[in-house]
């Protein structure tokens, strides 16, 4: 926990500083200190406001080592939580979804855009495990986020950034109207660059004007999954986040993918599945080189990578690393999970 000052420079004038600083509400740091580092205007003010904040955290710190409080936040510190993020477009019903899971109005929610302004994070267990939900601000494409004058959607935008690049699941939210935009993709890429599990959730489909069939959504699904290529692995669930019922499809999907995500194959089992695919699909070949695989093993999980030992690593590139993965996938599983494969050098005897 840190204390945060907001100061403001460049406020020469002192009857009117207030009046300057009065933009900088909006950031959420409380009441802005008008400054002047030329003409040191309310230079003793700060001054005064440092030391009394000083004064209180030292006085704070002393109280808490007389209570048993640091005992306590270090039991909650032990446990493990899986994180998932909310993400996409403004909206997009993430908060919605976000307060029938917990089954509480955690979030505010409005038919506005905009309502969400900043991550929330919210704590639950469910069915043994320990969720940590997070509530990200609805993103707009960059053009249009760097083009605004709102310092705080720019602020809400890298936070929801940041809440993928350190999330186990995301939940990335389609409206169902809409359908997936550019910006969708973009996200789907920020997902697929950091490892992310993922589920993709096509919100408000009680107004998609179909007989909401199950052909009208193995449809949309496989338009929703060629358009998202990228995430072609994730599992779609189609939700209107006002209902209790999609509450348990998407818990049911997020369990899932954890499970995937944390799934580690033995080593027997996986270079059967990596010979099998090299003898349908040769390793490449460059002039008088020839690829090899001599084995794979899977050096981690969350996401699972797996290390494949050859002979000639430059032989392997993207097409024949994708053809592998998608074999993975079809031998052994690993839906709503992003795959590393990594080709590394092994000299012979």
């Amino acid at each position: 926990h840190r204390t945060i000052l907001l100061v403001v420079n460049k406020c020469e004038s002192i009857t009117v500083g207030d009046a300057l600083t009065a933009d900088f509400w909006q950031l959420g740091f409380g009441q802005p200190i008008p400054v002047s580092a030329i003409s040191s205007t309310g230079i003793a003010e700060l001054t005064g406001e440092v030391q009394k904040r000083l004064a209180e955290s030292i006085r704070e710190k002393a109280m808490a080592k007389k209570t048993k409080a640091d005992e306590h936040k270090s039991k909650e510190e032990d446990v493990l939580y899986t994180k998932v993020a909310f993400v996409g477009r403004p909206n997009v019903g993430k908060s919605s979804l976000v307060n029938n899971i917990l089954d509480m109005d955690r979030m505010v929610v409005n038919d506005e855009s905009g309502t969400t302004t900043n991550s929330v994070d919210s704590y639950v267990r469910i069915r043994d495990r320990d969720y940590c939900f997070v509530d990200t601000a609805g993103m707009r494409r960059a053009s249009n986020v760097k083009g605004a004058k709102d310092a705080v959607e720019i602020v809400a935008v890298k936070q929801s950034l940041r809440a993928i690049s350190s999330a186990d699941v995301v939940v990335l939210m389609i409206d169902a109207l809409a359908g997936p935009t550019k910006q969708d993709f973009r996200i789907a890429e920020h997902c697929q660059k950091h490892g992310c599990a993922c589920v993709l959730v096509v919100n408000k489909w009680d107004l998609f004007p179909t007989e909401n069939s199950y052909e009208d959504m193995q449809e949309y699904k496989r338009f929703l999954l060629g358009s998202m290529n990228i995430l072609s692995w994730a599992p779609v669930v189609f939700s209107n986040s006002l209902i209790r019922s999609s509450r348990k499809k998407v818990m049911k999907a997020v369990e899932s993918v954890v499970d995937q995500y944390s799934r580690r194959l033995t080593t027997a089992v996986l270079n059967t599945v990596i010979q099998e695919a090299a003898s349908w699909y040769s390793p490449p070949i460059s002039g008088t080189k020839a690829g090899k695989i001599y084995y794979c093993t899977q050096a981690s999980t969350q996401p699972p990578t797996f290390v494949f030992f050859v002979n000639h690593p430059e032989l392997f590139d993207a097409q024949y690393t994708k053809y592998m993965e998608n074999q993975l996938r079809k031998s052994a599983g690993f839906e709503g999970t992003s795959l590393k494969l990594y080709w590394r050098g092994k000299t012979t005897n």
